[in-house]
């Protein structure tokens, strides 16, 4: 396994992660009314991806010392945790985008 090579493509990886993240925090911030709960997300979203970098870096630890299965764990968990964000993030975009879905009634709205 070419380490720096793993190590580049996720960082890039995170790198459009936060990217998408951050199209949906405007598409967000583009609203008069937002449910807490939406802004609570993108958060979460954020905190998350911090994270994911963190455990890049323990990734790259962990190959270095030729723990295959823990590099392979990580490398799941991190694109997975990715694959969660990019659904939910594209799921806020289309529905700030498609104003047709209804919010929830027991939101706590928030008024930019």
């Amino acid at each position: 396994m070419d380490i720096v090579a793993v190590i580049t493509r996720l960082r890039e990886s995170l790198d459009n992660l936060e990217k998408s993240v951050f199209s949906a925090k405007i598409a967000v911030s583009n609203q008069d009314v937002v449910s807490a709960e939406v802004i609570k997300r993108i958060s979460n979203y954020e905190d998350v991806i911090s994270k994911q970098r963190t455990l890049v870096d323990r990734l790259n630890s962990v190959m270095e010392c030729g723990k295959t299965d823990e590099a392979m764990h990580l490398i799941k968990v991190i694109n997975g945790l990715s694959s969660m964000i990019y659904d939910d993030a594209n799921d806020l975009i289309k529905t700030f985008v498609n104003p047709g879905k209804q919010q929830s009634e027991n939101s706590e709205l928030l008024y930019n």
